[in-house]
């Protein structure tokens, strides 16, 4: 994420992320949400970890804050213009967008 951010106005659509358990190191998840928030319109993250155990409660953190803070859809409304979040836990696809009321006009240029 810092490596995105150093780029600023960077014209990625979409980053997606599969680590093993030992190429995963928790992050801070309120740096997270305001990474997402950063980004343009359209913009999708995907974060699959192969074998989740250990980390439950990172991930139960996870998903209590973008609960918080962005709307759950489920993975097949997920529009192109939506900017989304996708964490990837085995069989499951949990899926969040940026509201247009949530979004902030960096969003929006």
């Amino acid at each position: 994420m810092a490596d995105i951010r150093q780029f600023g106005n960077h014209s990625l659509t979409s980053v997606g992320i599969r680590l093993l358990k030992t190429q995963f190191h928790p992050f801070d998840v309120n740096e997270f949400l305001d990474f997402i928030k950063m980004q343009r319109r359209g913009f999708k993250f995907s974060l699959q970890l192969i074998d989740n155990t250990g980390y439950s409660a990172f991930y139960a953190a996870l998903h209590q804050l973008l609960d918080k803070h962005l709307t759950r859809t489920a993975y097949w409304q997920l529009r192109n213009e939506d900017t989304g979040v996708i964490i990837k836990d085995f069989l499951v696809d949990t899926c969040w967008i940026l509201n247009s009321d949530k979004q902030n006009s960096v969003l929006n240029h």
